[in-house]
């Protein structure tokens, strides 16, 4: 319960609606990508608009839900929704990229990957990726969205909701910001755009297998900067300063995934350089806003 003081009259208010900064971010997000998917209506764009409508309206109705018939089994959904959402959110970015038209940009970041290392890294890289590697990279390269969850649930259930929250909102906003700039630079990557520049195919079986699985991936456009990289990075400094023993758990498989980046020929070097400050803004972002509303907003009814 809250108390206000109006006057001489004492007030007391229910809180109907608490929504953290994450909430926030996940709502004001899907709204905005529903409305770029409604308004260019390219191929995809019904399936697109009710996914992003339905978004943002988890959020509040898991809060509202959980608070309601208090419970803590569907606070601690609302809590862990960026897991989850921004899957199905990544799934259906294709039409909010339509929107906006932008040619592919895979030869300019070509250019300047030439003009940086003096070649192609991921063609450079790929001869020397034995069947064994290939297979333990792309493994790697999958657990992509298993160490941001576990690193969040650590602190949720060992340090506290608090960490948990300020954890939470970093990863949102690493990752809006990440899919913004798919948005602004859209590219496929060397895998699709350097096809034919590979003097061998991907080796090892499994290797091989989950190389053409992600082929087949529903957004292609996802190559500038690297999120993969970026969240590497994240959980690492993350985990560095706030459950320093998930830190030397999570070394070996994010390095992995960022040397994946480029040795299965996913990504452009360029892609990688980008990576590291879109981390740093994306992590002072969210600790600028956690520390000016550590809990977001809730939506009052006066009693």
């Amino acid at each position: 319960m809250m108390s206000l003081a109006r006057g001489e009259e004492h007030v007391q208010s229910r809180v109907l609606l608490p929504l953290k900064p994450a909430d926030l971010a996940i709502t004001c997000s899907s709204l905005l990508c529903a409305a770029l998917a409604l308004a260019g209506r390219a191929h995809g764009w019904e399936e697109a608009v009710a996914t992003f409508l339905l978004l943002s309206v988890l959020p509040p109705a898991l809060r509202a839900a959980g608070l309601h018939w208090h419970s803590k089994s569907l606070w601690l959904l609302a809590d862990f929704s960026p897991a989850y959402m921004l899957l199905l959110a990544y799934g259906n970015l294709g039409p909010v990229a339509d929107f906006f038209h932008v040619p592919l940009a895979d030869s300019r970041l070509q250019l300047l990957d030439e003009r940086i290392f003096g070649l192609q890294p991921a063609i450079a890289l790929s001869p020397h990726v034995t069947g064994w590697e290939s297979g333990f990279l792309m493994l790697c390269y999958c657990s992509y969205y298993v160490w941001p969850v576990v690193l969040g649930a650590l602190l949720y259930f060992y340090r506290g909701e608090a960490f948990f929250d300020r954890w939470s909102l970093a990863v949102m906003l690493l990752l809006l910001l990440n899919f913004a700039c798919y948005m602004a630079v859209p590219a496929v990557g060397p895998r699709v755009a350097l096809a034919d520049s590979f003097t061998t195919p991907v080796s090892g079986e499994l290797g091989a297998w989950l190389f053409k699985v992600f082929l087949r991936s529903p957004f292609y456009r996802d190559c500038f900067p690297s999120g993969h990289t970026a969240m590497s990075l994240m959980v690492l400094w993350h985990a560095w300063r706030r459950f320093r023993p998930f830190f030397w758990i999570a070394l070996l498989p994010c390095t992995g995934i960022i040397v994946a980046t480029l040795a299965m020929r996913f990504h452009y070097g360029v892609d990688l350089l980008a990576a590291v400050p879109l981390t740093a803004v994306a992590y002072a972002l969210s600790g600028r806003i956690y520390a000016a509303a550590p809990r977001g907003i809730a939506v009052l009814a006066e009693e």
